[in-house]
């Protein structure tokens, strides 16, 4: 700028609206800094979050399990995913043999809609989870392995739980926290209680018959 060609009026004006756009643009900065850290992301069931960030070895039903597993992560290592044992897959094969599968097409994939959501999850390391995922994942499996999981949810259930600690083991430290974390909720998938799948299949058919 030629600042000569300037009075003194105009250059006091114009630092008098540079300070007020500055002032703009921190007042949106913490506004959005704000709204951020006060409003829960929502899942594909619209569950708030409450802004909290799943962490390792959390323990919930899947339309319950915090986000932000992946934001801001670039490494394997680093990212959180929300695991279902057993793989939703076979309980939606075991569905597809129910008494529900002759309810009508559209009750079915509500059932099997509504049961994923319902189902407990873990939250594993992306690393771990894509090496558990390429060894127990029903479209990998042939038709008899994936037929005798689906037939069984629990045995499939501590299978699958004992190749999360498997890989884990291969990729974590013994003192690591995340391992640590891991072992402990991992030993509900070991010993799933008793009528664990009728219950949640009753309550995907209620939410389904009020559809």
């Amino acid at each position: 700028l030629a600042w000569d060609l300037y009075s003194v009026k105009d250059l006091y004006d114009l630092k008098r609206q540079l300070s007020h756009m500055i002032n703009e643009e921190n007042a949106l900065k913490e506004a959005i800094r704000l709204c951020e850290k006060q409003k829960g992301g929502k899942g594909k069931d619209g569950v708030k979050t409450k802004g909290k960030k799943i962490k390792c070895g959390d323990r919930k039903a899947y339309k319950l399990q915090k986000g932000g597993g992946h934001k801001g992560k670039r490494s394997d290592w680093d990212k959180i995913d929300k695991d279902h044992i057993p793989s939703s897959g076979y309980v939606k094969d075991a569905l597809n043999n129910s008494k529900y599968s002759g309810l009508g097409k559209e009750f079915l994939a509500c059932m099997k809609k509504q049961t994923h959501s319902l189902l407990e999850t873990i939250a594993i390391p992306h690393d771990v989870h894509k090496a558990k995922t390429a060894e127990t994942a029903p479209n990998l499996a042939d038709d008899a392995t994936r037929a005798k999981r689906s037939g069984d949810l629990y045995q499939t259930a501590k299978d699958e739980a004992k190749v999360v600690k498997e890989k884990l083991r291969n990729k974590r430290g013994k003192s690591d926290p995340c391992l640590q974390a891991i072992n402990k909720s991992i030993k509900f998938f070991e010993n799933l209680p008793k009528g664990y799948f009728d219950n949640i299949f009753k309550e995907a058919a209620k939410k389904c018959k009020g559809k």
